[in-house]
């Protein structure tokens, strides 16, 4: 679906942007491309949604800093590449 957004700037705007410094964790990959990525997903729901029902990016930074075997479920997965536009 991404593909489509890049082709075609004349119907989407797109911006890119940085996250903050707390944020900013390139060795987790939050999506959902894959049954590894479903996996994952599944056990960060798992572990952070029967305590908190809101929680957000800073609660599954932390989950994977106390919980770093999270990040070998979907490690193999290679990221599909996207247009660079910024």
């Amino acid at each position: 679906m991404t593909p489509y957004f890049y082709e075609n700037p004349g119907i989407f705007k797109i911006n890119g942007f940085s996250a903050p410094e707390g944020l900013r964790r390139p060795d987790i990959r939050i999506t959902l491309d894959t049954q590894e990525d479903y996996d994952l997903l599944s056990r960060v729901f798992q572990r952070l949604y029967p305590e908190k029902k809101d929680f957000n990016a800073y609660d599954i930074v932390k989950l994977f800093e106390e919980k770093p075997s999270l990040e070998l479920i979907n490690k193999n997965v290679v990221q599909k590449e996207i247009y660079d536009t910024v």
